[in-house]
């Protein structure tokens, strides 16, 4: 599914919900034209660890993405999160306290590690 597509099926969100870690949920972005984002469940600290991205580090500089759970948006100036390396594998954590309710995203310029293979794909310029 392209990460752009508005409309997923309640198969898919339920099936990508059980995937998720316990503090978030999905549901519609606020973000224009975002599709669906990762959302808090309740208040989340500084420095959690949300979920593992399933990514997995198959040699130097290539990742492959293997999560039906990459959700989270871009945001290059409300950024409440970041993708980490943890050896073999990517994980998810907050940069700062994080409110029920609220979005959990992500800055890709920051990330490259993760999402450099899809910006290469795809082009940077739509990152603003």
């Amino acid at each position: 599914m392209n990460q752009h597509t508005n409309k997923m099926t309640v198969t898919s969100i339920i099936e990508m919900q059980s995937e998720l870690g316990e503090f978030v949920y999905l549901k519609d972005s606020n973000i224009q034209d975002a599709g669906v984002g990762l959302f808090a469940k309740e208040n989340i600290p500084k420095d959690t660890f949300i979920h593992y991205t399933h990514a997995y580090h198959i040699k130097y500089k290539d990742w492959i993405n293997l999560t039906p759970n990459n959700k989270y948006n871009h945001s290059k100036t409300e950024e409440n999160c970041e993708v980490v390396r943890d050896n073999k594998v990517m994980k998810m954590v907050t940069l700062r306290d994080i409110y029920e309710g609220e979005e959990l995203l992500v800055d890709y310029t920051k990330n490259k590690t993760l999402f450099s293979r899809q910006l290469d794909d795809i082009g940077k310029e739509w990152i603003k």
